[in-house]
């Protein structure tokens, strides 16, 4: 089944954020409807919150695709069961709860707090920054600088080692035994349209190319690197990522790159990857321009557009056994399309449908209806939300 990627402009980067940065999916308590995300510091050290046990405080931990590492975001309610405004509980993939025991943040699976995601404006970044603050406490803070292993506190309320991004889970690390394939795709700006990272030959420059259903070239798994926060980069072909020069290649003979994940403020499901022990600011991979276009696969400053990288599902497969979509990948979509001035979203367990012109302007919205009449002729994003927590965007013209 043909799977179409759909990237988005550089405005969509602002379509759902609250005061700069994206609020969170509220999930269900229960099973039924759940989004999860790693919880990672912007400052420091890359650190993502980690649940270690049983009452044991949290820390912060490198990326390493353990479901310790998971967190769903949960409505918080009273003792008689009504929803609290803006406030929330946070739940790991373990079941266990987050909970203040007096100096630090735990894991339980009695207790927990209630908290709050608040936002304060930063002077480098030059955009507002979330925080997770204990209602009736302080906020959620790394100790030591943002030492990987340290045990989570809280401290003041706006204070260097506190930002966090709700973002994606790392990918999902393959095996001997069981391999997990994907498409990585630049975040989204002009010209990025269905395009994705793609092996062309033996220590030749990676380029960002058109997706093709059905080309191994364009399909990645991430592997361990044998120590904690590490990874290589394989292509379906055997290849493994490199780095020569100032570009990324892929070699079936030569030693690979090792990458880590890392924080990224251009959006909520992106990583930004830089190499091991790599220094200096611009050290992240990056979609490099050629004559005005993306072309191949450099490095950059690690919160810029270009450096935001995602990781689209495609497939799975055991050793001698055939490739196994992804439910989400095949699942049933909105069918969108334009007659006249009008936009027509058709589809199935809708939760929300916005349309925003390329500069961010909400010109529509709603569920309750199919068909949305938009005010002029041009350009048009149609960003559909599923009540799986998932969603979609397309771009659309209305002529």
């Amino acid at each position: 089944m043909k799977k179409y990627i759909l990237i988005l402009l550089v405005a969509l980067i602002s379509i759902g954020k609250i005061q700069g940065q994206e609020m969170p999916t509220i999930s269900s308590e229960d099973n039924s409807n759940e989004t999860w995300y790693t919880i990672r510091f912007v400052n420091g050290n890359g650190g993502i919150v980690q649940d270690m046990g049983d009452d044991a405080a949290l820390q912060t931990r490198l990326p390493n695709g353990e479901s310790s590492q998971q967190w769903k975001l949960v409505q918080a309610k009273d003792t008689d069961g009504n929803p609290i405004e803006s406030q929330y509980v946070l739940i790991g993939k373990s079941g266990r709860k987050i909970n203040f025991n007096g100096s630090n943040f735990t894991g339980s699976s009695s207790a927990s707090v209630n908290i709050t995601l608040d936002y304060h404006y930063d002077s480098y970044y030059l955009k507002d920054i979330m925080i997770i603050t204990r209602v009736g406490g302080q906020s959620m803070h790394q100790p030591n600088g943002g030492e990987i292993g340290g045990q989570l506190m809280e401290f003041g309320a706006y204070e260097w080692a506190n930002p966090v991004v709700f973002g994606p889970v790392v990918p999902a690390v393959s095996t001997s035994t069981y391999e997990y394939w994907y498409y990585m795709q630049f975040s989204p700006g002009i010209d990025f349209d269905n395009k994705v990272v793609t092996y062309k030959d033996e220590n030749t420059n990676l380029k960002q190319e058109t997706y093709a259903d059905g080309n191994n070239n364009q399909l990645w798994k991430v592997v361990s690197a044998g120590t904690e926060g590490n990874f290589v980069i394989e292509n379906k072909n055997g290849a493994k990522m490199t780095f020569v020069g100032d570009r990324y290649q892929a070699s079936k003979t030569d030693a690979p790159c090792e990458v880590n994940f890392n924080v990224t403020l251009s959006g909520i499901d992106w990583w930004a990857m830089k190499r091991k022990d790599a220094s200096g600011e611009f050290k992240w991979m990056n979609a490099i321009w050629i004559d005005e276009a993306p072309a191949e696969v450099g490095e950059w400053d690690q919160h810029g557009a270009g450096s935001a990288m995602k990781f689209v599902f495609v497939s799975e497969n055991a050793t001698g056994s055939s490739s196994i979509i992804n439910p989400e990948a095949s699942k049933d979509k909105a069918d969108i399309s334009v007659a006249g001035n009008a936009v027509k979203v058709i589809g199935k367990d809708l939760r929300n449908i916005s349309i925003y012109t390329v500069t961010s302007q909400k010109v529509a919205s709603g569920v309750d209806k199919s068909e949305f009449v938009l005010p002029n002729k041009g350009y048009y994003i149609v960003f559909v939300e599923y009540n799986d927590g998932s969603s979609e965007a397309k771009k659309v013209m209305v002529k």
